[in-house]
């Protein structure tokens, strides 16, 4: 193979970490927006948790259809709480995948800048892959945890809604009000300020890895570019196997990379219509 052919080899498998680079940026920016989604749910299962302490407290002040009502109300805020502690794991939980791909797409890059001698790259890519591991069990976690105390908090739900309808149910909060209500309040007040920082953390690094993800489509492009001049300059017969398997990786690359970019386009669509339609109801 002449130098030429060398060129064009090493030019594609650069081109084919790029492209895997870019995959593994897009898939951490979805995994992120999902995460900073998930913790918004779970602040709205805060503000939920703070409607149930008010409504408890006021149950307990009141007598007759007035504490029955306010215990429908803590019962459905009850229910609210469930739905966005089970939404948030959902959210979190997609968000460890998503950061799993992009580790997956990042050791293949590693595998590619290796192939065209590019040391450097490959142990930024392998470092990179090796953090975006670390968020996925951690949001896997988290994930699970959400999940518990989403299943800890359906019972109560069930409990404030039969003691709606028991006349004189809310006589059993009698004696246990303010402490109870102080209670309630004070731990919905710190775990919302929790969700708040949590919150507030996968917001900046989704800003971050949106960053990331314009360098890296904007270096996968000019490595293509290259990579086709290179092949371009190259003679026909300086094609042998290590060039055929070089431009099978990048085109192999280069598909997952859109791919990743239509599967962030759809999810993004999806919250946008789905932020719509709550501002309309």
């Amino acid at each position: 193979m002449g130098r030429t052919g060398q060129d064009a080899e090493a030019s594609a498998w650069k081109a084919a970490g790029d492209a895997r680079a870019r995959a593994a940026a897009i898939r951490e920016h979805t995994a992120w927006t999902i995460r900073a989604q998930g913790w918004s749910a779970k602040i709205e299962a805060g503000d939920a948790m703070m409607l149930v302490a008010e409504a408890t407290d006021e149950a307990a002040r009141a007598r007759g259809p007035a504490a029955a009502e306010a215990l429908k109300r803590a019962s459905a805020a009850m229910n609210r709480i469930v739905m966005r502690l089970e939404r948030a794991s959902r959210l979190v939980g997609r968000s460890s995948r998503f950061n799993r791909a992009a580790a997956a797409h990042l050791r293949r890059a590693a595998g590619a800048y290796r192939r065209a001698a590019e040391r450097d790259l490959a142990g930024q890519a392998e470092e990179r892959a090796a953090a975006s591991r670390e968020y996925a069990e951690a949001a896997a976690e988290q994930a699970a945890d959400l999940d518990r105390e989403a299943a800890s908090f359906g019972p109560y739900a069930d409990t404030l809604a039969k003691a709606a309808a028991t006349p004189d149910a809310a006589d059993m909060l009698k004696g246990g009000t303010p402490s109870l209500f102080a209670g309630m309040l004070a731990a919905a007040e710190r775990d919302r300020e929790k969700s708040e920082v949590a919150a507030g953390r996968a917001e900046r690094v989704e800003q971050a890895a949106a960053r990331a993800r314009e360098a890296a489509e904007e270096a996968a492009g000019q490595s293509a570019a290259d990579a086709a001049a290179a092949s371009a300059a190259a003679a026909p017969a300086d094609a042998g196997p290590g060039a055929l398997a070089a431009a099978a990786a990048l085109k192999r690359a280069v598909a997952a990379s859109d791919r990743a970019a239509a599967d962030d386009e759809r999810i993004r669509r999806r919250h946008a219509a789905r932020g719509a339609e709550a501002r309309g109801g």
